[in-house]
């Protein structure tokens, strides 16, 4: 909205809306995603003006009971997932239940499915979260397969970290004469959203280009601020986590997909690396909120 109508002046007299005294109109900025008024007294009255809830409870209160049946799919890595969001460690047990993407559907009053898998990329294959559980061992286009989606309104794609570090696979990034399911990163990507677009025409696709990371992936006892920045450093096939978003982007483009970088829309740098994500890759739980609660309104 951009215009709101509200009441001023004593509750318990009405002569202010008859002579229209008390309507006033309140301008509300773009992007903006609630408004609060406050009550207050003067001279012993009581004034009206307000939703005097927290910001926290607001949003609990008028977004998190509402149903819109917009489903959102949200595909991704570990980060996705919402793994090893405790504070200096990465041996979680298991994610967090409030990593982005519950925060941007409680918030936009989304149906949520997330199918994050950990260790997973346009091309890597991802691991298991246990061993007896071999089914989570995929990478983007076995996911893709392997879902239907025809129900899916918005659907995102994080994926590119893995890709760049591989770990043994020593994946390829490839370039836009990439075949489609060719096994590189942009022949996948590729693959991915040509499917997407065929088992449901009218979702959106959208694609989030990662975050930085620690380079060396070493946790967070040996990290400084000289190796703590992936930027620039090339780790597998003399590519950088940069030539890989650089990449990424220009392939979403090409099918004109909406691209979040997330580098743009969350706070992160060489100074807060080792507080928002507690293993210099993964966010916290309070990263995740902070993540969600700046995505939801471009989540759309």
């Amino acid at each position: 909205f951009r215009r709101v109508l509200f009441r001023s002046g004593l509750l318990n007299s009405k002569p202010e809306l008859i002579d229209g005294s008390g309507i006033h109109v309140l301008t509300v900025p773009d992007g903006a995603a609630y408004f609060r008024v406050c009550q207050y007294i003067t001279n012993g009255r009581n004034y009206l003006l307000y939703a005097r809830n927290p910001y926290e409870e607001f949003l609990y209160n008028q977004f998190t009971n509402r149903e819109t049946g917009i489903k959102l799919y949200t595909l991704g890595d570990s980060i996705t997932r919402g793994m090893y969001a405790e504070i200096g460690t990465s041996s979680s047990s298991g994610p967090t239940a409030k990593s982005y993407p519950y925060w941007i559907a409680q918030i936009n009053g989304y149906n949520l499915i997330n199918l994050g898998i950990s260790g997973s990329g346009w091309a890597n294959i991802g691991s298991a979260e246990t061993a007896n559980d071999p089914s989570t061992a995929k990478n983007a286009k076995a996911v893709v397969d392997d879902n239907d989606f025809s129900d899916a309104d918005i659907i995102t794609m994080a994926w590119g970290v893995n890709d760049w570090k591989g770990a043994s696979q020593n994946v390829v990034l490839g370039d836009m004469a990439s075949v489609s399911g060719d096994g590189t990163v942009i022949g996948n990507m590729k693959y991915c959203i040509e499917t997407l677009m065929t088992k449901k025409p009218t979702a959106q696709l959208i694609v989030l280009l990662p975050l930085n990371t620690n380079r060396q992936w070493s946790g967070m006892d040996t990290m400084t601020l000289a190796n703590n920045w992936a930027f620039g450093y090339a780790y597998r096939n003399s590519q950088t986590l940069q030539d890989y978003r650089i990449a990424i982007k220009q392939c979403a483009e090409y099918y004109n997909v909406k691209v979040i970088d997330l580098e743009e829309v969350c706070p992160i740098n060489r100074l807060n690396l080792r507080n928002v994500c507690g293993d210099g890759l993964h966010p916290t739980k309070a990263f995740h909120k902070q993540m969600g609660q700046a995505l939801a309104p471009l989540i759309c």
